[in-house]
């Protein structure tokens, strides 16, 4: 029965107690598995005293009901014939036990004809009401339907609509039925719906397609069609449903998948999917091309399909590493193509389902090869010029250029004169050797558009853009890239420029090249012009050899020094020796500040006359010296008092000035001016020339001062000596390393900590459950014990056993072990924490810690190296903690500090026994040395915080002891070390934490690290 069981007995009992008549519908499950709907009626019977005796029920089966007329052709006059017509019309069961006492036949007769005219009318009336109520409950599921049901004819116009109609489209019933149906559907699909209908016409039953309607606000509605259709009654019996979200999500869904399939086909990027087995599950454009195969042919196949066993092996463990851990991993490795070796830059991320499960790798792979070939270009820029000056440097300057470019031709050039269209070959690299310098005029050329408009690139098609040069069309040049050589007054003085006979393919990189390497050749030729023009003064000017030679041994002190401070302080000084005036100042245009103003930075001056250092005016103040420096003009007063408009200088005090503009390339704004306080002071010629030699060089010495601070690649533009670019290739270098070794640390951070949590978990598991095992263990042996004891006599089996496995060894044994494995377990708990405190990598910020437990973790990650050997005895650590508080500091970077000294006690301590060789400068060791030691102390004082770390090793020279901290220096051998370690913790102490770290050491006694760092950090 149905889900209403409870329902229908609660209604028979409520009716039984009041013997009452009742009625229920119910479901009963057939023997194939089909429910049909019943009618249930009972009726109850009573005694003749009244007494209620039992219920007389029947029930039908009102499932298929549709118009039930019980038809009575044949009742006989008996009560058998009574009976049939009960069961024909399936509605009432009676008694059967019907009584016929002492009745005569035309009584039986007589009864028979009532009781069948009394059926008759109850089943007619029974039918009747049961049909009224089908229509009904049929007229109910049609209109209610959320569906849209209607009925259309042949003739093309609907018969039957229900509500839905109404509130999916908006139409009445009445509009939709008013016009054909095809009205109402859009132009698009009207053939597909008319192709349809005919089908159904044709007698074709059921039919299901899609179309849209017009609604009445002129929008489209998706709508899913079933259909049936009756030929002989001409009428078609539809289903329509709106589908017009799903329509929209699927519209969705395409866009957001055609756009993703865009961006990854059309990424410059090779993108791939591997599967566990490293099958090739989706591979873009980019790696169709690389491999120059379809997309097809890789799809379903793996890496020995591609490359060579060896390239197979490498890119597999990684693969498998990545699945593995399911950590993403980034990295750069050669992959060879067309014969030569690319750099690529990979990241390959563990690829999920759904739930979570690694099924296989999805990697991102870049060539980095032009940027390789960048940075090789700047090392071969440094390292080729770097000792080459004058006639040789801008050989070797165009020769790099062509190599960094790839390209066949690259020109120096200088502007013969401010007027002429004219320039010479300063040095011409012509297929992989230098070529003949000549000069050739710029018209009609593309070094001369360089001259007008600045940077150009001519990435194809020069031979058609300058017909009229016979140089283009002689040398059959494709591209052509160059750019101008600005002094620092903005005049254009000469151009480097490259040239091919192939297309530039790489317009930005290739032009980013040239202004690093115009850059260099910028300062190199004004270098030489300052110098020309010095010896052209010198031979005019012979009375002046003196203030000339000081001139250059002040232009060599400014360009030695890149802190612009440490520049104008020696410039300022050294003029108002040389000309023995009362005041020489810098001054800078503050063009960025609120109001603009002019601000003294550094000064000369006698004594006796006041200080103007700091003084701010405005332009408005100044008056027209400062537009005269704007526009770069020499201001030569050699008697203010005669100018009424100088009347800001005449409140100062001063009585005669000098000013020379100064502009440098970043478009800084400053002056350079000569005081006299007192009377007259005539200007010569000589002195204006020297100075105006002075200036070029200030204005080059900050450029270069402003170069360095920019980027590494200001190094190479902003040096003119040999030694002064060694000094920035090894900064550059060491940043280089240290930003590479940050990295390494960053990384090999994440990596300690990662494993140690793993390993955390599965020996806090065994930990945990090692005093468990051990107290079952001590259990088992006192019940073998006992039975020992109550059973001395044991079978033979057994007794064979207990020898076999020595039962009383195992029984002392077995405990032994159990604590030897909890030994153990604290041990890797142990160092599991001290990595996780190593490694720090939530602790990146300034914060306090205990650095007690810094060195503490340190120590027992190099216990393996301290504990004795066969080399070697063991190495004593001896610790003096102050009582100190917690102390602000970057935590990962001091322990990296703690690791350095450390390992290089430990190494020298080796070496002390014999072990190794570091060129500490000690020719051999000690043959009686004493057991070695490590003595750590802490102490606060005031403000401060010591840490010394003491060795009794070898010692170190002197020479050794104070390149110690120099970038790149170490005493290890080739593949030992990078020379690093001690100059990134000297940076860390110093730099980061504001402190000191010295090392005190001499042959034969030992090293002491001693560590100095604030308690609390000052607040920027």
């Amino acid at each position: 029965m149905a889900s209403n069981k409870l329902q229908i007995y609660e209604h028979y009992l409520s009716a039984s107690e009041k013997h009452q008549k009742f009625q229920r519908q119910y479901r009963l499950c057939r023997a194939e598995g089909e429910y049909r709907w019943i009618l249930d009626t009972a009726v109850p019977q009573f005694a003749a005293n009244g007494s209620f005796l039992d219920y007389i029920s029947y029930a039908v089966d009102i499932t298929d009901i549709t118009d039930v007329k019980p038809q009575f052709a044949t009742v006989s006059e008996d009560e058998a014939g009574l009976e049939l017509a009960l069961d024909t019309a399936q509605m009432e069961v009676w008694n059967r036990n019907i009584r016929v006492l002492e009745m005569t036949h035309q009584q039986e007769e007589i009864a028979v004809d009532l009781a069948k005219q009394e059926l008759e009318d109850s089943v007619e009336e029974r039918v009747k009401n049961l049909n009224e109520d089908q229509v009904q409950l049929q007229d109910r599921f049609f209109q209610l339907s959320l569906d849209m049901l209607c009925v259309a004819g042949f003739d093309g116009y609907f018969k039957l609509l229900n509500l839905a109609w109404e509130q999916t489209l908006g139409w009445t019933k009445a509009e939709l039925k008013r016009l054909p149906f095809i009205n109402f559907v859009h132009p698009d699909d009207r053939e597909i719906t008319l192709a349809y209908a005919q089908k159904l016409a044709q007698g074709i039953e059921n039919v299901a397609f899609e179309n849209r309607y017009r609604c009445k606000d002129g929008s489209y509605k998706w709508l899913l069609w079933t259909s049936r259709t009756l030929p002989e009654q001409q009428l078609i019996y539809a289903v329509a449903r709106d589908i017009s979200e799903r329509k929209q999500t699927e519209e969705a869904l395409q866009a957001s998948y055609n756009l993703l399939n865009s961006v990854i086909n059309n990424a410059a990027d090779i993108i791939l999917v591997k599967d566990i087995q490293g099958r090739y599950v989706m591979v873009n454009s980019a790696f169709a091309r690389f491999f120059q195969k379809p997309i097809e042919e890789i799809i379903g196949k793996d890496d020995k399909e591609f490359f060579e066993a060896e390239i197979v092996s490498r890119i597999r463990e990684i693969d498998l590493r990545v699945i593995a851990t399911g950590v993403a991993e980034t990295f750069e490795e050669l992959i060879p193509q067309d014969g030569v070796n690319h750099t690529y830059l990979t990241t390959k991320n563990p690829w999920r389902d759904s739930q979570g499960n690694i099924i296989g790798l999805i990697a991102i792979t870049r060539d980095i090869s032009d940027r390789k070939r960048s940075e090789e270009s700047l090392q071969a820029l440094v390292a080729g010029t770097a000792s080459v000056t004058g006639e040789e440097f801008f050989p070797a300057l165009v020769r790099h250029l062509a190599n960094a470019l790839g390209v066949r031709y690259a020109l120096v050039a200088e502007k013969l004169d401010q007027n002429l269209d004219r320039v010479v070959s300063l040095a011409f690299w012509e297929i992989d050797k230098p070529g003949e310098n000549f000069d050739y005029e710029l018209a009609n050329t593309p070094c001369g558009v360089v001259y007008q408009d600045g940077v150009r690139c001519f990435a194809r098609g020069l031979q058609q853009l300058f017909s009229q040069s016979q140089y283009v069309a002689a040398m059959k040049l494709e591209s052509y890239l160059g750019t101008p050589i600005i002094d620092t007054f903005g005049n254009i003085i000469g151009h480097l420029c490259v040239f091919d006979t192939k297309p530039i393919l790489q317009e930005e990189y290739a032009q980013a090249i040239l202004k690093i390497f115009a850059a260099r050749a910028t300062a190199e030729l004004q270098r030489q012009r300052v110098e020309f023009a010095l010896r052209h003064s010198e031979r005019k000017f012979r009375e002046l050899a003196s203030k000339e030679s000081l001139l250059n041994r002040l232009a060599s002190q400014i360009r030695a020094s890149l802190d612009i401070n440490t520049i104008l302080e020696t410039v300022v000084t050294e003029i108002r020796n040389l000309l023995q005036i009362d005041l020489c100042l810098f001054t800078w245009y503050c063009s960025e500040a609120q109001p603009p103003h002019w601000e003294i930075v550094q000064e000369a001056r006698n004594p006796a006359v006041p200080s103007l250092m700091g003084l701010s005016s405005t332009t408005e103040e100044v008056g027209a010296i400062a537009q005269k420096i704007f526009y770069k003009e020499i201001i030569r007063l050699d008697e203010v008092q005669n100018i009424p408009e100088q009347q800001f200088f005449v409140g100062l005090g001063l009585t005669a000035i000098l000013v020379l503009p100064i502009h440098t390339q970043s478009g800084e704004i400053g002056g350079l001016a000569c005081n006299h306080f007192s009377g007259y002071r005539h200007w010569l010629d000589s002195e204006v020339e020297l100075l105006l030699a002075v200036a070029d060089q200030v204005a080059i010495a900050i450029d270069q001062a402003e170069l360095y601070k920019q980027s590494n690649v200001a190094a190479q533009t902003a040096q003119e000596k040999a030694q002064q670019l060694e000094e920035t290739l090894s900064e550059l270098q060491a940043t280089q390393t240290q930003l590479i070794q940050t990295e390494k640390m960053s990384s090999l951070g994440q990596l300690v900590a990662g494993i140690a949590h793993e390993i955390n978990n599965p020996v806090n598991f065994i930990h945990g459950n090692i005093n468990h095992a051990s107290e079952y263990t001590q259990d088992l042996l006192r019940l073998v014990e006992l039975y020992q004891q109550h059973y001395p006599n044991s079978v033979a089996e057994i007794q064979e056993e207990i020898e076999a496995i020595d039962l009383e060894f195992l029984s002392q044994d077995l405990p032994k072990i159990l604590t030897s494995m909890k030994i153990g377990t604290d041990r890797i708990r142990q160092i599991v924490m001290s990595l996780r405190n190593f490694s720090r990598l939530d602790e990146a910020d300034m914060k306090e810690v205990d650095i007690h437990e810094g060195i503490d973790n340190t120590l027992l990650l190099l216990q393996n190296r301290l504990k004795a050997r066969s080399e070697h005895p063991e190495i004593q650590v001896i610790k003096e903690y102050a009582n100190l508080p917690p102390v602000e500091c970057y935590v990962g970077q001091l322990n990296q500090v703690f690791m350095n000294l450390l390992a290089n006690a430990i190494d020298a301590l080796e070496e002390g026994q014999g072990i190794g060789h570091r060129g500490l400068g000690i020719t051999s060791p000690n043959p009686q040395s004493p057991l070695p030691q490590i003595h750590i102390r802490t102490q606060l004082q005031g403000n401060i915080v010591s840490i010394h770390i003491a060795d009794n090793g070898p010692g170190m020279k002197e020479e050794i002891r104070q390149k110690l901290f120099d970038p790149f220096f170490t005493t290890k051998p080739v593949g030992k070390g990078t020379g690093m370690g001690l100059s990134i913790s000297y940076k860390i102490i110093v730099e980061k934490h504001q402190g000191h770290l010295q090392c005190i050491s001499a042959p034969g006694e030992g090293a002491v690290f001693a560590i100095a760092i604030p308690l609390q950090q000052s607040k920027p």
